[in-house]
């Protein structure tokens, strides 16, 4: 994403599946903008959409979810496997660090697989601030040896 821009960075991940064919940029003829998507880890991929609101990634990513899980894969051995993807959105405005971005996406990514998996999440940091666990609770008894 660039700076100014507002976008939606989507996290996949799958349980199983073949190796896919090669990550592909699109974009508009004459812009300087495209989406990217690219493996990012060992069964994970990112996908940057600058000009994508968190609507527009969320129904992209459900369009995703269905193909993929509507779509049996066939192994080299000819046995018929069933994929499904988990996906993680996060949505930043200008100006943000790239790195904060990706940890929201990872983190909703994380909320999907925990959840039951096949599903998408999107990054609210109210939903999320609110699970950080409390500092932990000093004793209410002493011990008894200083009794």
């Amino acid at each position: 994403m660039e700076t100014g821009s507002r976008g939606s960075t989507i996290r996949t991940g799958t349980r199983r599946r073949p190796d896919p064919p090669a990550p592909q940029p699109r974009g508009q003829v004459g812009s300087a903008r495209y989406d990217v998507l690219a493996r990012y880890g060992g069964e994970e991929f990112i996908a940057m959409l600058p000009d994508a609101t968190a609507s527009q990634a969320l129904l992209l990513g459900e369009r995703l979810r269905k193909m993929i899980e509507q779509r049996p894969f066939l192994t080299e051995d000819g046995e018929t496997i069933k994929v499904t993807v988990s996906v993680g959105v996060a949505q930043a405005k200008a100006p943000y660090e790239k790195k904060d971005l990706i940890s929201q996406a990872d983190q909703a990514l994380y909320r999907a697989k925990e959840s039951g998996r096949n599903r998408i999440v999107i990054y609210a940091p109210a939903n999320f601030e609110a699970e950080k666990k409390p500092a932990p609770r000093k004793p209410i008894f002493k011990s008894l040896k200083s009794w």
